[in-house]
């Protein structure tokens, strides 16, 4: 049996439970806000790690149900066109998963700060509760921009004390979690009958039908004269249609630019019908955001 804390998003109640430290949210109260009809369905889309099943005590007694973690939920975000989608994002990322986080409960607004434990040797910390922060900076990056991330950073009891880095530096980190938001993104696409991107991308690698139907698509996974790399088209209609609904839209190629490893080319390609210039990303950079 797991006992859920529950909070209130605009007077719906969501329940969260913790699973070895880390941080997981009843499914069927996230569908609800987000306006998923099918808790199920939607839940299923997601990969394995984003999703499991938990016993959890009700007031009627222990219940079986699908829970989901917080890429999970980011995941379930990204998919929902409502406008409380958005503010559902800010509100859990900027409120309740720093309290959650740090103290195993929402705390309103206004409340002390716990002591810091940047002064703890790092062992003393659980891993998941920096992948946590790491992850809270990313979406804060998204949502409120770089100063938003810096601030979030600053503030976390778990990341390192990076003030002693130059603004240049710091720039630069948060530049490159920028493009690996915006590849993850990208590898996440459905390209038909639900299969992500990701998984295109490995089939490609060693199946001609594949690579040409990607290439006609904008993307070139291992040419000949780019061994083991992948090339993005700088201007492509099915990558811009992709990113459209996004904040990288008609910027992606110079965000994923930041990747390490990566450049853009100095003449254009072809891609199918099209010719662009592209953005050369190291297949192990892929490969290692899409989780293979």
């Amino acid at each position: 049996m797991t006992l859920p804390v529950s909070f209130d998003f605009e007077g719906q109640s969501v329940r969260t439970v913790e699973i070895d430290g880390a941080i997981w949210f009843v499914a069927a109260d996230v569908c609800k806000i987000l306006e998923h009809s099918n808790a199920s369905a939607a839940v299923s889309r997601l990969d394995e790690d984003e999703r499991g099943v938990r016993n959890v005590y009700t007031p009627s007694g222990d219940q079986e149900m699908l829970i989901i973690n917080e890429s999970g939920l980011y995941s379930l975000i990204l998919t929902s066109r409502k406008e409380a989608a958005k503010r559902f994002k800010k509100w859990v990322t900027a409120e309740v998963l720093p309290s959650l986080r740090k103290h195993g409960y929402y705390e309103l607004p206004g409340a002390l700060p716990v002591p810091s434990r940047r002064n703890l040797p790092p062992a003393s910390i659980p891993k998941s509760e920096r992948l946590y922060d790491l992850a809270l900076v990313r979406e804060a990056r998204a949502t409120f921009g770089e100063s938003g991330a810096r601030y979030v950073w600053a503030n976390s009891v778990t990341l390192p004390d990076m003030s002693c880095m130059t603004d240049q530096e710091r720039l630069d980190d948060l530049a490159r979690m920028r493009a690996e938001d915006c590849l993850r993104y990208l590898l996440r696409h459905s390209m038909g009958r639900g299969i992500p991107m990701s998984e295109m991308i490995v089939f490609a690698q060693y199946r001609d039908d594949v690579k040409i139907a990607l290439e006609e698509r904008g993307i070139k996974v291992s040419p000949v004269r780019y061994r083991g790399k992948m090339i993005l088209a700088s201007d492509h209609p099915f990558l811009n249609k992709v990113f459209a609904p996004t904040d990288w839209a008609g910027i992606y190629q110079r965000i994923l630019k930041d990747l390490p490893g990566s450049h853009v080319t100095r003449h254009s390609l072809t891609f199918g019908d099209e010719e662009s210039p592209g953005v050369v990303v190291p297949l192990v950079i892929v490969n290692n955001i899409g989780g293979f």
